[in-house]
């Protein structure tokens, strides 16, 4: 009997030993794999898609560049998942599936397109109105190149997983072009429809001229940039320590100076009567804002 017990305990503490062993293994297993897929993911250069969607967005409706807005990780200072280490995070991270659609929030051009070191393959975009760039980051695939006009609504890329990253999002960085300041990505997605009401103004359009033809002095590289080992971690984003506000999307009707700024300017100052008179084409209630908009940038 007492033989019978200890074949029994000695069962039980075997099979309890394989148990450990198996569970050990598959963790092993996992990092090992996990790690394998990170490595591939940060070193793949992403691919062009030349395709032409855009989705019919609403002009007073809220929305992110790419899934249904759940936020991973906010922008400002954060305990990195990669490094452990304290680390400023320039924009906010999107949940988003892989190859989901990536989209364009506003009528603007394509300034730089490609590996973009920690984040991966980024698509940024200059908004003419209110004088901003946006980056998008991670991803796996883009359908844009550098010189395109976009519009609002436009499929710029799929999200992916490139570059220093755990797991597919989309990365989206908002920046003040004049000032070279961050601006809080939430914040500005909750102006974005304002922004675009604005752009149906007369002097929004003519503000978003003024701002395109000192843009455009910018040169533009016209090629995608690829991957080299000189610029493996180089984001090639701005200072870190400086953020603002969201422009204000009131100021193309309220600012004092647009007057004397746009005198010269072919754009209807929306206040002054006699020049709407002169220039009906300039109506307050456009609605084909987009194609006319970049039509009028690239004559002014």
């Amino acid at each position: 009997m007492k033989m019978l017990h200890a074949l029994i305990s000695n069962t039980r503490t075997n099979a309890v030993f394989a148990a450990l062993a198996f569970i050990w293994f598959s963790i092993v297993l996992a990092i090992f794999l996990t790690s394998q897929n990170k490595a591939h993911a940060y070193y793949f250069e992403g691919y062009y898609v030349p395709v032409f969607l855009v989705s019919p967005m609403k002009d007073n409706q809220v929305y992110t560049p790419a899934g249904m807005g759940v936020v991973t990780s906010r922008a400002g200072f954060r305990i990195h998942p990669v490094t452990g280490r304290g680390d400023f995070h320039s924009g906010v991270d999107l949940g988003a599936h892989l190859n989901d659609k990536v989209y364009n929030l506003l009528d603007g051009l394509v300034t730089k397109v490609g590996w973009r070191g920690n984040l991966g393959v980024a698509v940024e975009v200059y908004h003419p109105y209110p004088n901003i760039r946006t980056i998008m980051g991670h991803l796996n695939a883009y359908t844009v190149k550098p010189g395109m006009w976009v519009r609002r609504g436009q499929v710029v890329g799929y999200a992916g997983s490139t570059g220093r990253s755990t797991g597919v999002h989309v990365h989206y960085t908002v920046i003040k072009h004049d000032t070279n300041e961050y601006i809080e990505p939430m914040q500005y997605l909750l102006e974005v429809p304002k922004y675009v009401l604005a752009l149906k103004t007369a002097r929004a359009r003519a503000l978003a001229g003024h701002n395109f033809a000192s843009f455009k002095k910018t040169k533009i590289k016209p090629k995608v940039d690829i991957k080299t080992d000189d610029d493996e971690t180089d984001e090639d984003l701005p200072d870190k320590t400086k953020e603002a506000p969201p422009p204000d999307p009131n100021l193309a009707q309220d600012s004092k100076t647009a007057d004397s700024k746009f005198v010269d300017s072919k754009f209807v100052d929306a206040k002054t009567e006699s020049e709407t008179k002169n220039a009906p084409n300039q109506s307050l209630d456009r609605k084909d804002t987009s194609a006319d908009l970049s039509k009028e940038l690239e004559e002014n």
